[in-house]
């Protein structure tokens, strides 16, 4: 383990040597457990190969990426952009914009104000109690999506259902399109 102060921070870098033939046989793996504390107002780049991410309680911006993991976000006010290529990702009280995006997993967000950029390859999508513009997609999976208001609503899935939960007097114009299901709206229409 390695610490190195560079003009943008704290690099904090893990590595471990090859053990040769071991390592091909699957008897050189070890199971190792960062937790790493900063000052809350200080910006956060994590990556990892093969583990989970989980970020909570930062006023400042964060990023993030692993390979192999899942992600968490919690009580975040700064810009946030995390991606898993094989996991799911959880987010919840989120006040800036987000960009959250997962390979292979669900995404799931909950009380949010910021704007929401949302996106995954082979999962659901589910937004509950949040506000500000939303951008969903998905390529295999469900969208659900329970809104406080409307800043703007994009929900996109190329194989799924799409359940938009909306305040009863909330007042939008609609555009709706379905390849090969139906359309149903429990407000009254008026085109």
């Amino acid at each position: 383990i390695t610490t190195e102060r560079t003009p943008s921070g704290v690099t904090v870098s893990a590595h471990e040597p090859s053990s040769g033939w071991f390592d091909w046989f699957g008897f050189g793996w070890h199971r190792v457990r960062f937790t790493v504390q900063v000052p809350s107002d200080y910006p956060v780049d994590v990556r990892t190969s093969g583990g989970d991410l989980t970020v909570r309680d930062v006023s400042a911006s964060v990023r993030g990426a692993t390979s192999g993991g899942g992600v968490e976000a919690e009580n975040i006010t700064g810009t946030v952009d995390l991606h898993t290529s094989g996991g799911s990702v959880d987010a919840q009280h989120l006040t800036g914009p987000a960009r959250l995006s997962t390979s292979g997993g669900n995404v799931h967000v909950v009380d949010s104000t910021g704007n929401l950029d949302l996106r995954t390859s082979g999962g659901d999508i589910r937004m509950r109690n949040d506000d500000g513009q939303v951008r969903a997609v998905t390529s295999g999976g469900d969208i659900r999506a329970q809104l406080r208001s409307n800043q703007g609503i994009t929900l996109k899935t190329d194989g799924g259902d799409i359940t938009l939960l909306l305040p009863q007097d909330m007042h939008a114009s609609i555009e709706a399109r379905s390849s090969g299901g139906g359309i149903t709206s429990d407000f009254p229409l008026s085109t």
